[in-house]
């Protein structure tokens, strides 16, 4: 996601609700609870949801490379896309 996110969506030094879904070829970003516009540099996102033989990674690329600097907590992968009140109802929960 590099550059997915202004700096004026995250709070630096405070806890952060990120989710994200894909469905038939369109990905939304939730931050906090709630749909945020985003921008992808490249394809790598978008290739790595296709289905293949690589270790799912969070935090860092399936590499190891481009670690996240923080972090990562209460991570979930569901077997389907969420809706927006689902998201936000996991925000809250937290």
């Amino acid at each position: 996601f590099t550059g997915a996110l202004s700096n004026s969506n995250i709070m630096l030094g405070a806890w952060q609700h990120l989710a994200v879904t894909f469905n038939s070829g369109v990905v939304k970003m939730y931050l906090n609870g709630s749909e945020v516009t985003w921008t992808l540099s490249g394809n790598a996102f978008l290739s790595a949801l296709i289905p293949n033989s690589e270790v799912l990674s969070v935090g860092a690329s399936s590499n190891g490379s481009n670690k996240f600097d923080g972090k990562i907590d209460e991570v979930s992968v569901f077997l389907r896309d969420l809706n927006t009140t689902e998201i936000s109802t996991l925000f809250y929960s937290f």
